[in-house]
């Protein structure tokens, strides 16, 4: 498909349809629709811009392997996609921490990463904070130093 109009317009869920007939960019319009909102989510758990890398490579490889595992009435692509970025994630994460960290009962887990824990706010979150960081960057000493003392220290 040579019009990027066209590709752009394609939904998610057409675009896993896609995925299962071979159609390598396909994958790469998802991920360049939520590799933003991806990163974040896999940022956040491992605190390593390279480990979250690497974790959505594999994500993607995962999404390429198991589009199949996509059902449209259990949710959106986008909250299937960060479910499965989310969980390589995890992995990586406690394999980073060794084999006593695996060993942890799936409760532990759940309750470490908290109950109420959300990908995509998650990754919200992560994009404000980091546009807010921007611009407080940007203003003059006096002011960005005003605004910090009044945040950090009330």
């Amino acid at each position: 498909m040579n019009d990027p109009s066209a590709a752009a317009a394609r939904t998610d869920e057409e675009l896993i349809a896609d995925l299962g007939r071979g159609d390598a960019e396909a994958l790469g319009l998802l991920y360049d629709r939520y590799r933003r909102l991806a990163m974040a989510v896999a940022y956040r758990i491992l605190a390593d811009a390279t480990a979250a890398e690497d974790c959505l490579q594999d994500a993607f490889v995962q999404v390429w392997r198991n589009h199949a595992s996509f059902h449209p009435e259990r949710g959106s692509v986008k909250s299937w996609l960060l479910t499965i970025v989310r969980n390589a994630a995890i992995d990586r994460h406690r394999g980073r921490e060794g084999r006593a960290r695996q060993d942890r009962p799936i409760d532990e887990v759940e309750y470490l990463l908290g109950e109420n824990d959300d990908p995509y706010a998650q990754a919200v979150e992560s994009l404000e904070a980091e546009e807010i960081q921007t611009a407080i960057k940007r203003l003059p000493d006096e002011q960005r130093e005003a605004i910090t003392l009044a945040f950090f220290n009330g």
